[in-house]
């Protein structure tokens, strides 16, 4: 106790039973990657991006997400990535149905990534980052989720949800989740405490203005204009709609679309 480095070498080097004792060299640092951020178009200017450039250059710490706490709903999330800040789980633990970490982590870095010139930067990289478990040992259940993740918001925060349903049509048919009545309740509660929701169209190609979605259901109907849940619904796409193309239609064929 008390001797350095250099003094317990020198100590076992002067033994005689020691033919040779030295410093171990440190590990090397890990490789620095890539700045990845110029093939990051969704943050250019509108229509191939959200021009998320011309919002950072805006005055204010806001513009870049600070004092906004965004909440991720679903699971496949790696919270050690070295791009990533430091994430708040909410609420039970995930059980992951892909059993990866691809998708959860690549939607927490689109948004919140560390702007520090390498690898990615996310949209509001300035935010506080959350998730909370779409599937937990008590099973499936994205509307106790969005619960839990509005619990920890306040008025003016985001939540992220990265989930789809089957629709009228089944199957891999999907539609948004606010389709399911209990689900659609989580969403207007949240909304209904000024939390920003935005939900994911689904990958069903479905036309949600189309007669399957106003019949059936128990009668819940929620993309009639009259029944809307007041989340902003995003289908995926990938620039402006060609031309002559009906524009409530996402470019990308897979993704539900509709005037909601």
């Amino acid at each position: 106790k008390g001797v350095d480095a250099a003094q317990a070498i020198d100590m076992f080097n002067g033994l005689a039973c020691v033919e040779l004792a030295q410093a171990m060299p440190l590990p090397a640092p890990l490789p620095v990657p890539p700045n990845f951020q110029s093939s990051q178009v969704y943050l250019n200017a509108s229509p191939p991006g959200i021009s998320a450039l011309g919002a950072w250059a805006l005055p204010g710490a806001g513009s870049t997400g600070a004092g906004i706490r965004i909440a991720d709903v679903e699971y496949s999330w790696n919270f050690s990535h070295q791009d990533l800040p430091p994430v708040t789980f909410l609420g039970p633990a995930a059980v992951d149905p892909f059993g990866d970490t691809n998708h959860g982590t690549a939607v927490l870095g689109e948004v919140g990534a560390k702007n520090n010139g390498w690898g990615t930067t996310g949209i509001s990289h300035n935010s506080s980052l959350y998730v909370a478990a779409a599937n937990t040992a008590a099973g499936y259940n994205v509307g106790a989720a969005i619960l839990t993740a509005a619990a920890a918001m306040s008025a003016g925060d985001v939540i992220i949800i990265e989930q789809q349903t089957s629709g009228p049509a089944g199957g891999s048919n999907y539609v948004p989740v606010e389709w399911f009545s209990p689900t659609y309740s989580a969403i207007v509660t949240a909304v209904g405490n000024g939390i920003v929701v935005v939900e994911a169209a689904g990958n069903g190609n479905q036309n949600l203005d189309g007669p399957s979605f106003s019949t059936g259901n128990g009668g819940h109907w929620p993309f009639l204009p009259q029944n809307d849940s007041g989340a902003i619904i995003v289908g995926a796409g990938a620039g402006p709609p060609p031309l002559g193309s009906n524009t409530d239609r996402c470019c990308l064929s897979f993704s539900t679309y509709g005037s909601t």
